[in-house]
């Protein structure tokens, strides 16, 4: 079940909106360089819930963020899932981390190399801890911190890398329908300077 809204994206410099609800942001810092929104064309941020009926503990939630390039036919796509149904009724706290994957987000320009990757699978792909800071009635914030692989040219591992992710989405941009007893939700924010 897929749910979205429209909203905006706050940049620094923008007024602050820290009491009100029509957030929506993203801070990413891979390997000790920082991105925050629309710093080459407007970014989007899309969030998804699912769950397997079948199996009440194969449950998740998807967050992606499309970064746009200076060329506006480019983008970098970074996403990162959880092991939880995210909904408003999730407490905060630490849940597992199902996957990251995203090119460059620091450049310019499109680039394929160098790409970053974590699978929970995969012990060789890092360790990334993945925290719900809030759940209120105002904001959804996630976090996400620790180590991926960094891999170049026909996906050869080079190296383990920090990163650090922080997505920040406004309860007003949130969607949430009830099926067969349980809660999915999701945004969908197209963001503005």
């Amino acid at each position: 079940m897929v749910a979205f809204t429209m909203t905006a994206c706050k940049k620094d410099g923008d007024s602050d909106n820290s009491g009100t609800t029509d957030e929506c942001s993203y801070k990413v810092t891979i390997d000790g360089v920082t991105t925050q929104p629309n710093q080459f064309g407007k970014d989007k941020i899309v969030f998804t819930t699912s769950a397997d009926t079948e199996d009440p503990e194969d449950r998740g939630f998807a967050l992606s963020i499309d970064q746009a390039k200076t060329n506006s036919t480019e983008k970098s796509v970074l996403m990162l899932m959880g092991r939880a149904l995210l909904n408003s009724k999730l407490a905060t706290g630490d849940y597992p981390a199902i996957a990251f994957s995203t090119t460059a987000f620091s450049n310019p320009q499109f680039a394929q190399w160098p790409y970053y990757v974590f699978s929970e699978e995969d012990n060789d792909t890092g360790a990334l801890a993945l925290t719900i800071l809030e759940n209120s009635d105002k904001r959804i914030r996630v976090k996400a911190s620790g180590e991926v692989a960094k891999a170049e040219d026909g996906y050869t591992q080079v190296s383990i890398v920090p990163v650090e992710v922080e997505i920040t989405i406004g309860r007003k941009h949130y969607t949430e329908v009830p099926v067969e007893g349980e809660l999915f939700g999701g945004a969908y924010c197209d963001c503005q300077k």
